[in-house]
């Protein structure tokens, strides 16, 4: 899973040019990922975090923690944060916000990975992205 942190922070620095924060939850996440196309989806998850990062202005957070047996992207403001994992989830509707394609092409190829995209009922800029992780093989 640490792999694919690091692919999704490298797109995100090449794709909206360091207007994302990563804090990554101590010890790191110990799943691991296994996709046919690790780097597309990383890249997917990285188009989604700088598509809503630019849409909630100025530079913003994402934590990365693991939680049930996900890995957990969590973006926005510190109060959003918190509220994506302790809120009801509404799903994320990608056409919103003009956008473009590449959003919604970027959420369906999390979603085919077996990835969860949501976001609440009050979130201007937030959204959390869930990978699910097989068993550690540390």
């Amino acid at each position: 899973m640490r792999r694919v942190i690091e692919y999704v922070r490298e797109s995100s620095v090449a794709t909206c040019a360091n207007r994302l924060s990563f804090t990554v939850q101590p010890d790191g996440l110990r799943g691991v990922f296994r996709t046919a196309n690790t780097e597309r989806v990383a890249q997917s998850v990285a188009v989604i975090l700088c598509s809503i990062g630019r849409a909630a202005k100025g530079v913003v957070d994402v934590s990365v923690i693991e939680r049930d047996g996900e890995a957990q992207f969590l973006l926005g403001h510190n109060d959003d944060r918190t509220a994506l994992v302790s809120r009801p989830p509404e799903p994320f509707n990608p056409w919103r916000g003009g956008h473009g394609i590449a959003l919604p092409s970027a959420c369906r190829t999390v979603t085919e990975a077996g990835g969860r995209i949501w976001t609440f009922a009050e979130a201007r800029g937030a959204v959390g992205i869930a990978l699910a992780q097989e068993a550690s093989v540390q």
